[in-house]
């Protein structure tokens, strides 16, 4: 009897500890409703800094703080609780939307996966500096011939050494053709930073009238000669210091990110099926002699849909798969695919997004705190907008007779204009009023309905750092006026 007694004082203690456990609130979040977390607190304290709260207020205790909350915010999150309870966050028809959102936060450029894994900027010092400031004295005027083969490539390189014609070798092999057609050039002139930098070290250490051995740069192999060395006009080393560190970071960091992203066709191991890449140009051709844009797959047989573009990851796009893919790039559908190798450049071009998504789950950036705060803030809009256009909007009407009671309240507003001319005027602003009315009216019930506990500790905390800030002397304004 005695043992079943202590039993059961056990399971009690432990039942205890589990709801307290429960019941604890986050380090970071001010409200705990319904026993979940809500109200960051870095995303309260950026916005009462700029309220008029902050301005008319020298010292802030819980209390203030809380009359904030109460007044501001505290209706917003009751919506989001109660979105939750009808199930709102689970529904088929925010999915997409989440997922992409989800997306966009992980892979976005300057993004939470970039932040993780691009190294930090490298020290610079005044040599490094300097050498980077003599490389952008000039420009060059650039010609190329970009060819799929290793083979083909040193075949070629080695004719040219034989003598033969640059430009007529470019008009003839290069896959490049809007170049070909000019003898191999680009269209504009390259300076230092603008590209690749397996392709520039091989240009910039190239002499004017010569060409390079075969380099391998962006998945061909190519090579390059200098028709030109223009020089620019610059103010003196001495004076661009920041300017110059500015740019180099830029610069350093647009490489990191080239080099990641390489990285990615091998980590994930990314494969372009030849034969699949012949067939999307014909296709793309076939579209264009037509007077179509893009791609159209209504002559395609379903074996050949499904036919693979690429395969990556475990996984893979097939025919209809990319089709889709390539029209959701907006501009970038707009790019030709008159050979394989365009083909292929605009699959790994469309594809990134893919392996940085993939890359960003594996390295679980997806479940760091700045990405879970970011898209929480993202869903819980979209909750509080559902909510309240569920439980408010959608049961808001006007009647006749209420817009004309309106419109005479108001006539000194429309003096000159009938009735009949501002109807829907007068319609929309009763509608809004009595739509901020019914928010608050249904929020108050909604309150009464949940438990709402607020985090005193970090509330204490925040009230005494921003007692600290606004108490900070201002810094002196500088004097713009020019005497």
């Amino acid at each position: 009897m005695r043992i079943r007694i202590t039993g059961l004082l056990i399971l009690l203690l432990l039942c205890c500890l589990l709801f307290e456990c429960e019941k604890k609130m986050s380090e970071d979040y001010l409200l705990r409703i319904n026993n979940k977390d809500y109200l960051h607190a870095e995303d309260f304290f950026k916005r009462y800094i700029k309220s008029d709260s902050f301005k008319d207020n020298v010292s802030f205790s819980v209390e203030t703080l809380k009359e904030y909350i109460n007044l501001y915010l505290l209706d917003d999150q009751i919506y989001i609780v109660e979105a939750e309870n009808l199930g709102y966050d689970k529904q088929d028809k925010f999915a997409a939307a989440f997922e992409m959102k989800k997306r966009q936060i992980l892979t976005q450029r300057d993004g939470l996966l970039y932040q993780h894994v691009l190294p930090k900027p490298p020290p610079i010092d005044s040599t490094t500096l300097r050498e980077f400031y003599d490389r952008r004295q000039f420009k060059l005027r650039i010609a190329r011939i970009v060819v799929e083969s290793e083979q083909l490539a040193d075949s070629l390189y080695q004719a040219l050494k034989a003598g033969a014609d640059f430009g007529e070798t470019a008009r003839k092999f290069s896959l490049e053709f809007d170049s070909a057609d000019r003898d191999g050039e680009l269209p504009n002139p390259i300076y230092w930073g603008s590209m690749g930098q397996t392709f520039e070290e091989s240009a910039f250490s190239t002499k004017v009238g010569e060409f390079s051995e075969p380099i391998y740069s962006d998945f061909t192999y190519q090579i390059l000669k200098v028709l030109e060395k223009i020089p620019l006009s610059q103010n003196p080393f001495s004076e661009q210091d920041r300017r110059l560190r500015m740019q180099f970071i830029m610069v350093a960091k647009k490489r990191d990110m080239e080099k990641y992203i390489s990285s990615l066709y091998d980590t994930y191991q990314v494969t372009l099926i030849d034969s699949t890449a012949k067939l999307l140009s014909q296709l793309y051709l076939s579209c264009s002699a037509e007077g179509k844009q893009g791609l159209d797959l209504s002559e395609l047989s379903i074996s050949q849909k499904e036919q693979l573009v690429v395969t990556f990851a475990d996984a893979g796009w097939n025919v209809e798969q990319f089709s889709k893919e390539y029209e959701k790039q907006g501009t970038l559908a707009k790019l030709p695919l008159r050979n394989s190798l365009e083909v292929k450049n605009l699959v790994r071009r469309v594809l990134v997004p893919e392996l940085t998504y993939i890359d960003a789950k594996a390295l679980k950036t997806d479940q760091s705190k700045p990405f879970l705060r970011e898209f929480k803030i993202f869903r819980d809009r979209i909750l509080m907008k559902k909510a309240i256009q569920d439980l408010v909007t959608s049961r808001i009407d006007a009647k006749e007779y209420e817009i004309r009671d309106f419109y005479k309240m108001h006539q000194a507003e429309y003096a000159g204009h009938t009735y009949a001319e501002v109807r829907e005027t007068c319609k929309n602003r009763l509608i809004l009023e009595k739509e901020h009315a019914e928010v608050k009216l249904v929020a108050y019930k909604l309150k009464r309905k949940y438990e709402i506990d607020y985090n005193t500790d970090l509330l204490k905390k925040l009230a005494d750092d921003i007692t600290a800030l606004r108490r900070r002397p201002a810094p002196p304004q500088r004097n713009l006026n020019v005497q």
